[in-house]
This record gives C-alpha cells, structure tokens and sequence, in this order.
C-alpha cells in the first residue's frame, strides 16, 4: 500500500521500500504550511512593493553586501581600517575581471528581476515563475556571493603571500551527473594525501579573520553551523532530497557552489529559470572564474596552513560543469589529473531529471515538465560533448596534461565491495598517491561502511520518463554514442 508523506506529498512508499515519484504533484511544488502562507500574502501584494519588500537592484544588493562581509572580520575595524564600507569586490588582483563576473550577475537579474541592466523590463520576468520564497534565496545568494567577493580581495589585500600557495597536479572529477563522482569524490576524500573542499567552506570559503587559526574549521567556526542550518533548511522544505543526494555540513562537495560567488556556475539554472545567463554562461569564455576558483584554493589552502598539524595535499575536485570546460581547466591547471565517470544514460537521465526538477521546484511556484525535460536533456547533451572532448583530446597523444585520463565506469564497481576497492586503488596509482594497505585504510574504511546493507531513512527511487514526454529510446537516440553499454 501506498503511504503519501504527510509534509512533503511528492511520493509514496511502496512495500518494497522504493519510493515512487508523483510528477504530477512534483511539478505543482507545496511547501510547509508557513511557507505556503508567507508565498500566498506576498503573491497578493502588487509587484512594485514585492519588489520593494525584496529588491534585486544591484545597488541595493551590493549595500546589503557590505554589511554580511562585516561578519567576522570586526578585527578590522580595530586595526583603524574602514571595513567593507569602500572596498572593491573582485578584479584582477585576484585574478578575474570584474567586467566578467558582473556581465554574468546582470543577466541573472535580468532572470530574477524581469528588467535588464539599464531597468527596462524584460520578458523572463513573465515566463519565470520565480515564487516569493524563490525571489528571497536568490536575492540571499547573490547578497552570499557579493560578501565572498569582497573577503577575497580584502584577505588578498592584507596577505598578498597566499597567492603563492601552489596547486599543484589537482584530481579533476567530473561526468554526467548520477554517475557516481560524488561517491567517488566522498572515497577519495578520505585519502590521508587528499583535500577536497567540504560543504561550509562551498557557502563561505573565507573563514572570518576574528577566529583563532586553530578554530578555522572547527565547531567554533561560524561557517560550520551556518551550513548546518542550510542543511535542515533543505530538509525541512524538501523532505525527499536525502535520499536523492547526500548533505553535510561538513562532507565533501563539488565545486558549483563557490563557482556561483563568480556568477559563473550551473547552479543557478539548476535553481532558476534563467535564459538570459544561460545564455551569457555559454557565450563568454569561463577562464576568469577558473582563475577565481584557484584563488579560492589558495585562500583555503593558506587558512589550512595556519594550523599547526598542516600538511600538504594534493586537491581533488568534482562537478559535471568541468565537462565542458577542458580549455579553461587546462589554461588554469596545466597538470592536472582528469577522471571521468560514465554510466548507461538512461538511469542518468531519469535519476538527472527527478533531482532537477525537485531541486528546480523549491523556488518556483511551476515547472511544465516537457519544457523542462527537453532543457535538461539538452544541458546533459552538452556535457556528453564536453566529455567526448576530453576522450578525443587524451586518445590524440597530446601529452600537455601529464596524465593520461582515468576512466571509471559505474556499472564495472558499483555494488560490489571488492571492484570498488581496486577501482580507487588504481586512480590512487595512476595519481601519484600512496596506494598501499596502509594509505588506503580510511578510503578502505568507507568503502567498508558503504557496502553495508542500507539502514535508516535513505531509499531507492523508482523514475518515470513519459512523465517529460520521453522514452528511453528517445534517450539513447538523443545521446547518439552514448550506448546503453555506457561507452562513450
């Protein structure tokens, strides 16, 4: 029998212990009895004062900026220095053009807000479906954003000696996603010669400079309990998204959330119904927010430094956005050492389309599912081609990387404890990296945890593609190379 989740209402609990998708109620999103009323008296209230009582004008956005970067850097003021009140966000001191970045945060607004750079309304305003809850977060992620700009450049500021940090020789993890790079990404992070960035430091990747250099990462930072409340945000919104992927505060995660402080990341098209950054993301060259994002590296790597037990790690990063950017990883780390993860692509379109469409409807009052489908099945489409790329790039003897690419296919390790293991073992080789019993033990240690019978709350979920007007030959046909085989 099926038991519809009182709270959430998207899903129903089959004996089996699946969890069947409603898309129908998936595409209508409801929210949490306060929320819904809060959207409902914000709805009523005629647009110039819902914009007034959330403004997305730049100017607004950029004020309300300068008084979040204050957080934790109240040192300042002390040392006679004037805060954030005139500082400048990023430029080129820390490495990305500020004409950059703002091109791409006035086509977001232009998403957000339905009125371009010089105020005249748009169409996307009419097609957005932003609901008031939605309008709230993207105005708080931007506000986010624009604070994290302004901590680079003063931190850079007053310690120009980080930008000497080396990044040297990063593992680049990246695929379509539901591939297992998060998985593998969580494995491999466990290695005692790897750093991966954790999911406080994805939000707020400058700790404040009023922490102790032993409580950066602590449970005396800040950052770690405000990512802990974004977190239980999460749950409490969307009960469903834990069994689709996992969260933490202080879990590894990929790089699309301090992509974002750039405006230069898949995150906000996975959230927002945004054609006009879509757009400008596709259309601009995204080197400068590689650069930006190796800064990022450095500033965390430096803030590592200060603990007395630090030691030197080699990075590894994740996100399916490095598919399509191989020009600008290679510009940025010319020794870098890519993985990529392939899968059949017809769980990965149905498993992609269920996380975006439910992560998609938590701030927008509708979502047509065909149009949205077709969106994705196109973003997916080109991150197969980025990938194909990478293939054609490695298979041409260009030896500019240094390391040839190491290929990991879900189908080959997943499930079985034995294949896991030797999977890891052999990118940990190929890598450079101790690959010993002894190196290996907590990689070894998790794999162990993860091949125990699921227990708890997480689920499996059972998809359904006609729900997008799709079918899996629809998929493989669309994919073209991309057999069932999952070759690619």
């Amino acid at each position: 029998r099926a038991v519809r989740d009182p709270l959430d209402g998207v899903y129903a609990t089959t004996l089996d212990g699946r969890i069947i998708l409603d898309y129908e109620l998936l595409s209508r999103p409801r929210y949490p009895a306060l929320i819904e009323i809060s959207n409902f008296v914000l709805r009523a209230l005629p647009k110039p004062w819902l914009k007034a009582i959330l403004p997305l004008d730049l100017d607004t956005l950029e004020a309300r900026a300068r008084v979040k970067a204050e957080e934790g850097f109240s040192s300042l003021a002390t040392d006679g220095n004037k805060g954030f009140t005139s500082s400048p966000f990023a430029g080129k001191e820390v490495g990305i053009d500020e004409t950059f970045w703002r091109s791409g945060l006035e086509a977001l607004l232009e998403d957000l807000d339905g009125a371009d750079a010089n105020g005249n309304t748009t169409s996307s305003a009419e097609t957005a479906g932003l609901s008031p809850l939605g309008r709230f977060m993207g105005q708080q992620q931007i506000i986010g954003a624009l604070a994290t700009q302004l901590r680079v450049a003063k931190l850079i500021k007053l310690h120009p000696e980080i930008l000497k940090e080396k990044i040297e020789a990063p593992l680049i993890l990246f695929g379509l996603p539901r591939t297992g790079t998060t998985y593998l990404l969580h494995a491999l992070a466990h290695h005692p010669e790897l750093r991966s960035l954790r999911y406080f430091e994805g939000l707020e990747p400058v700790a404040g400079l009023d922490l102790g250099a032993g409580q950066i990462g602590t449970e005396n930072d800040p950052r770690v309990l405000t990512a802990s409340y974004a977190v239980e945000f999460v749950r409490f919104l969307r009960p469903l998204f834990h069994h689709m992927h996992e969260m933490g505060s202080e879990i590894s995660c990929e790089e699309i959330h301090i992509l974002s402080t750039a405006f230069s990341s898949m995150l906000w098209e996975c959230e927002f119904r945004a054609p006009s950054f879509s757009k400008w993301f596709r259309r601009v060259d995204q080197t400068p927010s590689y650069r930006y994002l190796k800064t990022l590296l450095q500033i965390i790597q430096w803030q590592d430094r200060q603990n007395s037990t630090f030691t030197s790690k080699k990075w590894i990063l994740k996100t399916p956005q490095h598919s399509f950017q191989m020009k600008a990883l290679r510009d940025v780390f010319p020794d870098l050492i890519p993985i990529v993860t392939t899968r059949n692509i017809v769980p990965v379109v149905k498993s992609t389309l269920a996380l975006l469409t439910y992560t998609f409807g938590t701030w927008n009052d509708r979502i047509d599912l065909q149009s949205h489908g077709q969106l994705w099945m196109d973003r997916l489409c080109e991150i197969q081609k980025g990938i194909e790329s990478w293939h054609r790039f490695n298979k041409s003897g260009n030896s500019k990387f240094g390391h040839e690419l190491i290929e990991a296919k879900f189908e080959s390790y997943i499930g079985s404890y034995d294949a896991t293991l030797e999977l890891l073992t052999s990118i940990a080789e190929k890598a450079g990296l101790s690959h010993d019993p002894v190196s290996m033990a907590s990689v070894r240690a998790f794999v162990q945890e993860r091949s125990k019978p699921e227990v708890g709350t997480r689920k499996r979920l059972a998809y359904d593609l006609s729900a997008f007007g799709l079918s899996e030959n629809a998929v493989i046909e669309k994919f073209g190379k991309c057999q069932l085989s999952g070759q690619i």
